[in-house]
């Protein structure tokens, strides 16, 4: 235990900036801190290991390591350079849990998106539930899935629902009110891809669906919206949904408090 009366705990890579897309971390820590938690985020992942120095080199005198998204640690353009960021990942982690430190992983993603080799991410990640304490999981459902995926034993693992977003977007409106706001059909109805426009989601066979069942969706709207993932990606969807009846896509990130406006609008 460490020289506080209060467990304390490094989360790491967090990012908890008031430029975070995704607030899932912010409100995380907050609830952790409501909890009489003593706890520090760590939003640096880059040169030679960063967890390590976090959370022993600084002495700052931490009982608990919770690592989040992985993905950021692996680098490299070949597979070598990939290989070496992989085991340099493991060892950052291995030192830590020989400094004394108790390791939780939260898994968020199977495998990371878009990335280029998801072997050895795979190799890596059944590396990872060997050297950590408990494997948080966010989803009952899939629990074990990863375990068989990754080779643990579900014991191992605790299924912790994620959190809700009320408290982060204003409430909704009326219906009426939302599409006026965002110049949308007043009738039909609309349906919301709302998010980041990624290729791994599928939003390509999203638009198919949509064409090809114009006798369903007649006087309806798609709307797709949210951050590309780069300018080439928007408009490719773009060229794609030209001349469709009824798509709407606003290629472009959407602060907190308008969100509430697209979840109005929608049916």
């Amino acid at each position: 235990m460490n020289k506080s009366s209060k467990l304390r705990v490094l989360m790491v890579p967090s990012d908890c900036s008031s430029k975070a897309m995704n607030p899932y971390q912010i409100l995380l820590s907050q609830s952790l801190v409501a909890q009489g938690i003593n706890l520090e985020n760590w939003p640096y992942y880059e040169g030679k290991f960063p967890i390590f120095k976090a959370a022993v080199a600084r002495k700052k005198y931490f009982d608990v390591v919770h690592i989040h998204w992985i993905y950021c640690y692996f680098v490299g353009e070949n597979r070598y350079l990939y290989f070496l960021s992989c085991i340099r990942f493991i060892l950052d982690v291995l030192i830590t849990r020989l400094a004394g430190l108790k390791i939780v992983w939260t898994v968020h993603d199977y495998i990371s998106h878009d990335i280029k080799f998801p072997g050895l991410q795979l190799w890596t990640r059944r590396q990872l539930v060997k050297l950590v304490d408990r494997i948080i999981c966010l989803n009952k459902m899939t629990l074990e899935t990863i375990a068989t995926e990754y080779k643990f034993n579900p014991t191992k693992a605790t299924f912790i629902p994620h959190g809700h977003y009320r408290d982060v977007y204003q409430k909704p409106v009326d219906s009426a009110e939302a599409r006026k706001e965002l110049n949308l059909p007043e009738s039909g109805k609309v349906y919301l891809n709302l998010g980041l426009l990624r290729p791994y989601k599928g939003i390509e066979n999203l638009l198919q669906v949509w064409q090809d069942n114009q006798d369903i969706f007649a006087g309806d709207t798609l709307l797709i919206v949210g951050k590309p993932w780069d300018e080439d990606y928007a408009k490719k969807l773009q060229e794609l949904a030209a001349g469709m009846e009824g798509v709407i896509i606003y290629p472009q990130f959407v602060e907190n408090d308008k969100l509430h406006l697209y979840f109005s609008a929608a049916n």
